[in-house]
């Protein structure tokens, strides 16, 4: 009890571990006790290209169609990127520590920390939270913004589809 009661005056994003697995969070103006996530498990996943990848508990569809009149949709679990635009290699995995892109309709590159920090993402999620990258960069932030440079455009002929969705979330 007084560990949780310590996060009451600790800095956002403190931790405290209990017994039987389960952890406290503190997160602005809340304590969260949930069950210890494993989160610093690592997700480096390749994509050589269409099919439903699998990590624990993340799951990330990739499907192609040469239909380029689907560009937006309200679902922040999905994104359109144009595929011409992929640069090499694309991947799957947490985003870094000084990762950068220029989300979709922004004229400037953020870090993904700020664009967490504003999408308002809590902060006990905020490492769990995936990107799919080429070799060039972050095409999209899982579950929050697409990169502005795989924008879907009239000169468009191919999109894929990316969808994500975590599974058990707690």
């Amino acid at each position: 009890l007084l560990r949780v009661l310590d996060l009451l005056h600790a800095e956002i994003g403190s931790k405290a571990s209990l017994a039987g697995g389960i952890e406290a969070l503190r997160d602005r103006d809340l304590v969260h006790i949930r069950m210890r996530d494993n989160v610093d498990s690592p997700l480096e996943v390749a994509i050589p290209g269409e099919g439903l990848y699998v990590a624990g508990s993340d799951r990330l569809e990739i499907t192609r169609t040469t239909d380029p009149t689907t560009r937006f949709t309200s679902d922040k679990n999905t994104a359109f990127v144009d595929a011409k635009c992929i640069q090499g290699e694309m991947n799957w995995r947490r985003w870094q520590d000084g990762d950068r892109f220029t989300p979709f309709g922004l004229d400037g590159s953020v870090l993904v920390s700020d664009l967490l920090t504003n999408e308002h993402v809590p902060h006990d999620r905020r490492r769990s939270v995936p990107v799919v990258a080429d070799d060039e960069g972050i095409l999209w932030v899982c579950g929050l913004r697409p990169a502005e440079r795989t924008r879907i455009t009239d000169a468009t002929t191919e999109v894929l589809t990316l969808q994500y969705e975590h599974i058990n979330d707690n």
